[in-house]
């Protein structure tokens, strides 16, 4: 059985706001939050990834690989949120969704990938991340993505938005946006897809000579590349703009959320702003965005017309 140690958190971490009418909010430093988890969550990868051989492995209905590793980094997830947040409301990929009857009455919901590219994780590669975002009133204010093996040295990374309005942080330091100069660099684009079929903007984007990423690795890896430049922590070039089909919340919300610290435009191919969600949205039983595109407000225009394109 995996275990890991648990460390006392020292002091209080929580703090109220009033609402009206006796009600009361917990208020979060998100800062805290993801303190706390960058300082626990690598131990805990270490201690799966000794065992990713060992683990059991299963086939989902939609193609995707399950492990138990998945269930184990979720539980210790939610167990150090439960420090800033004692009774979450969590929509996660392993089988939690507390949004489904509360969803109405509760200020935040935690949504969580405890590992975004299982496959990756499996195969012994470095594209896969930890993913959590903290949605308030249907928008993602802040996320947590931890990439426990990417880096030239494979040290790690983490990506961090500590609050509506903050600027993106690469360890702790504030994250350079991705940039495209027209400078005669090849366009690089992230359009992965489920099944082998390619689609019809594919056979255009390769006349025009451009590279499209089809094979998912990690969705939320994929979406921080097409907003931000960490080419200085690890040897990964971005992409000049990112579209998915069918994506599911918990590896699209943080995603989102370092979209909006960057100035990205992300919406569905039918031209509607992904955020906020629609009231109800996070209560499904698998929430799922139709399309998710997300590009500069320069190129969004184009991209929209390839995409739509027959």
């Amino acid at each position: 059985m995996l275990r890991c140690a648990i460390r006392q958190v020292e002091g209080s971490c929580l703090s109220t706001e009033r609402l009206g009418e006796g009600m009361m909010r917990l208020t979060i430093n998100y800062a805290d939050v993801w303190q706390s988890l960058a300082g626990e969550l690598g131990a805990v990868f270490r201690e799966v990834g000794t065992h990713r051989n060992a683990l059991e492995v299963r086939t989902k209905r939609d193609g995707s690989v399950w492990s138990e590793a998945d269930r184990y980094v979720q539980r210790e997830i939610v167990r150090l949120i439960s420090r800033f947040d004692p009774r979450p409301c969590v929509v996660a990929e392993e089988g939690m969704n507390t949004a489904f009857t509360r969803e109405a009455t509760c200020p935040r919901v935690w949504v969580i990938d405890p590992i975004d590219g299982t496959r990756e994780f499996l195969n012994g590669g470095v594209e896969f991340c930890c993913a959590i975002a903290a949605i308030e009133s249907g928008m993602p204010v802040a996320c947590f993505i931890f990439l426990p093996e990417l880096g030239h040295e494979r040290e790690g990374v983490l990506i961090t938005v500590d609050g509506a309005g903050a600027d993106p942080l690469i360890n702790g330091a504030r994250a350079t946006t991705a940039s495209f100069d027209g400078d005669g660099m090849q366009t690089q684009v992230s359009a992965t897809r489920r099944d082998r079929s390619p689609r019809a903007f594919e056979g255009r984007l390769a006349l025009c000579g451009a590279v499209a990423k089809t094979q998912a690795t990690s969705l939320t890896l994929d979406m921080v590349r097409t907003c931000l430049d960490i080419s200085a922590v690890a040897s990964l070039g971005s992409f000049d703009w990112f579209y998915r089909e069918h994506q599911r919340i918990w590896d699209a919300a943080a995603g989102i959320s370092v979209a909006a610290g960057t100035g990205r435009v992300a919406m569905t191919l039918c031209g509607e702003p992904l955020v906020p969600l629609p009231a109800g949205f996070l209560e499904q039983k698998v929430p799922t965005l139709s399309t998710t595109v997300i590009a500069s407000a320069g190129d969004i225009g184009c991209v929209m017309s390839l995409l739509a394109s027959r």
